[in-house]
């Protein structure tokens, strides 16, 4: 019974190890379990969720001030490019 906790256990680390990859932006190990595609398509699941169901802001100070943090991060994740919409 040991022996098979121990086969499982190593499986388990092998496969962890092999899901790590270097953050290109900060050189440290991360844990990928989505693909960037999957990530996106899962973003834009959860936004028509989100808006079915809530009102948006239409304060033009605050979705600037959104926007503009949207686009740093955007940016700071190297993603400048990216057709994400930042909504309050």
């Amino acid at each position: 019974m040991k022996f098979i906790h121990r086969v499982i256990l190593g499986a388990v680390l092998i496969v962890f190890v092999l899901s790590c990859s270097k953050a290109p932006i900060t050189g440290r190990s991360q844990l990928i379990m989505v693909n960037e595609s999957e990530e996106m398509q899962l973003g834009l699941q959860s936004a028509k969720k989100i808006l079915s169901s809530q009102k948006l802001s239409h304060d033009p100070v605050k979705n600037s001030i959104v926007q503009r943090v949207g686009k740093r991060i955007a940016s700071i994740a190297g993603k400048p490019n990216t057709n994400g919409s930042f909504m309050l």
